[in-house]
């Protein structure tokens, strides 16, 4: 797993890390491609009861995508960036396999830090 992403597991609650700070944990595609991969596993994981996903440094959780990174996209380049950021959306969207799903107890409340990105903007399911 790429440096850019972390994972701690906690008993039954997984914590995803982002983890560049020096850009406000900008998402890049290594980031995002993590991302993807790694929300998937958990999802399928039977242990995993809550997922939190959070970010280190001390002024944003996530500034969103990484502009630096797309100011060097050209027209071509487009179709395939939006394509992985759907698949990136849809990944945290998802997320069925998780405490509220598998319960008869209300879902956990959901908050969220400043710079939030929408992308973590997912809401829990029964």
């Amino acid at each position: 797993m790429p440096d850019s992403v972390k994972l701690e597991r906690r008993k039954s609650v997984s914590l995803v890390i982002l983890n560049r700070p020096e850009v406000l944990n900008a998402i890049n595609v290594a980031m995002r491609e993590t991302l993807i991969t790694l929300l998937g596993e958990l999802n399928k994981d039977e242990a995993v009861r809550a997922i939190v996903i959070t970010g280190t440094g001390e002024r944003a959780f996530c500034s969103g995508q990484d502009l630096d990174e797309t100011s060097k996209y050209g027209v071509g380049d487009i179709d395939a960036w939006l394509t992985r950021q759907h698949v990136m959306y849809a990944a945290v969207r998802d997320l069925t396999n998780l405490a509220s799903s598998r319960s008869t107890a209300p879902p956990p409340a959901q908050a969220s830090r400043s710079g939030c990105a929408p992308i973590f903007a997912s809401a829990f399911r029964r």
